[in-house]
């Protein structure tokens, strides 16, 4: 058992992470009275009240909007993004917080290294770079169907109230939700569009009223203590978001392409892995998004949405 332990420490210091415990300074006050003992952590535990926001993998434009527009929203005011890191709802979400100068919190649903090699691996990284990822699992574990909604419970704990964005009624985020619910945290959803598939579990949450219609932002100053995000609206669909500087992409070409899709969910990508994703065009591709304002490139030359 020494042997094992020892192992798994060194594995974990490999790929920049330490474990925590309950007592520790980084180990997240949210979590001291749930049922989670040990953590694999990597980043900084950002300070600031946490919000948890969450979604459904496979999300439409619309959801993808308002993830990017709320986050950046409780970003601007002072509050921490809390997500599950996956494609889709999550990772949005995680983007718009970090765009907006802000800082973000990645649960994982697989251990550190396992994550740090997949294809997310950026994301990962680069969202480490301004918040913490945190995880139960031995660094080489992979996800599971059990791993990912195990740590449903440990979103639901470290935001002061649960916001689910767009989802399916098949989705894992009602786990979330209905956890939030159990621990006596205020659950909110956004209205979707009636008819829509992805939508149909958020509306139900709202049909049910086992959530709160959120049609602002400032719907919640009073349940995060964010006094920032008070007469906060949603920018509107169409227009530049004179609040953030950045630019609707609901009028431009990148709303519709999936390399912009792509990146948003991959985060930043090198020029071979987007030829190899999306063939030698890939040059004359990029060129239009740039000019169209959908894509940029960091400072380097990987491109992002």
């Amino acid at each position: 058992m020494p042997r094992r332990v020892a192992a798994v420490l060194a594995r974990t210091a490999e790929v920049g992470g330490r474990w925590t415990v309950p007592g520790c300074a980084e180990f997240p006050a949210a979590l001291i009275q749930s049922d989670v003992a040990l953590l694999c952590v990597a980043g900084t535990l950002p300070e600031g009240s946490m919000v948890s926001l969450v979604g459904s993998r496979d999300a439409e434009e619309y959801g993808l909007w308002c993830a990017r527009s709320l986050s950046g929203a409780i970003a601007r005011a002072g509050g921490v993004v809390v997500s599950g890191g996956a494609m889709g709802i999550d990772s949005a979400c995680h983007d718009g917080a970090l765009d907006s100068g802000g800082s973000t919190v990645v649960v994982l649903g697989q251990g550190l290294a396992s994550a740090l090699a997949s294809g997310q691996g950026d994301c990962y990284r680069r969202w480490a770079g301004s918040g913490l990822l945190v995880t139960e699992y031995l660094p080489d574990a992979h996800g599971s169907k059990q791993s990912f909604p195990e740590r449903n419970r440990i979103v639901a704990s470290l935001g002061v109230c649960t916001v689910v964005v767009q989802a399916a009624v098949k989705s894992g985020t009602l786990i979330t939700a209905r956890l939030a619910r159990e621990l006596g945290r205020p659950v909110f959803a956004i209205p979707g569009e009636v008819g829509l598939s992805a939508c149909a579990g958020s509306n139900a949450l709202l049909a049910s009223q086992d959530a709160r219609a959120l049609h602002a932002p400032s719907a919640l100053a009073t349940v995060s203590g964010l006094a920032g995000l008070v007469g906060s609206a949603f920018p509107v669909r169409g227009q530049p978001d004179r609040t953030s500087g950045t630019r609707d992409d609901a009028v431009s070409m990148g709303s519709v392409h999936p390399a912009v899709r792509f990146l948003r969910h991959a985060g930043p990508q090198t020029v071979a892995t987007l030829v190899a994703q999306f063939g030698e065009e890939w040059a004359g591709l990029a060129l239009q998004l740039e000019l169209d304002g959908a894509i940029r490139r960091d400072a380097e030359g990987r491109y992002l949405a």
